[in-house]
């Protein structure tokens, strides 16, 4: 996951409502962003949510602190995501058993762990399924012509 991604806006084909402020994307092009605003790690006002290459979206976490100790201690929550939106049944426990053999992933959990003061959130996988099994709170269209067939917005820019 490259974070602060220096990618131009032409480069996302997509048209979120409300705003989502894209802080992350992945080597797939998926994009990892707050919703409905700015987010920060002590902030915990905007969730955080992807759009995937498919065009397929959701909400992830509450916010950015608890998307952060989603991905340092549960490295297998792309694949729930995945399985979720796929209705494809799956064991955490032998996800988890994966990683147990890993000892450079533990060592780098805890090193980002340190500098970012994340504890482990044991809520975390829980609150992930109940973000994706409920309904997004964006919209992803395909431009902002197709979003303003359903949306009324008001031009902060004048032209």
């Amino acid at each position: 996951m490259i974070f602060c991604t220096t990618q131009r806006l032409d480069n996302f084909q997509f048209y979120p409502v409300p705003s989502f402020w894209i802080f992350a994307v992945d080597s797939k092009g998926n994009c990892f962003g707050t919703i409905g605003g700015i987010g920060s790690i002590i902030d915990d006002e905007h969730p955080v949510g992807y759009v995937n290459q498919e065009g397929i979206y959701g909400k992830i976490s509450n916010s950015l602190k608890e998307f952060l100790e989603l991905v340092t201690f549960y490295p297998y929550w792309r694949d729930i995501i995945k399985y979720e939106q796929m209705e494809v049944l799956y064991d955490l426990k032998d996800m988890e058993k994966k990683i147990e053999k890993n000892l450079h992933y533990f060592e780098s959990q805890r090193e980002i762990a340190e500098i970012l003061k994340l504890t482990k959130n044991l809520k975390s996988i829980e609150q992930l399924i109940s973000n994706i099994r409920n309904t997004p709170e964006f919209e992803v269209y395909g431009s902002k012509n197709e979003a303003q067939m359903t949306n009324t917005f008001r031009d902060i820019f004048p032209r």
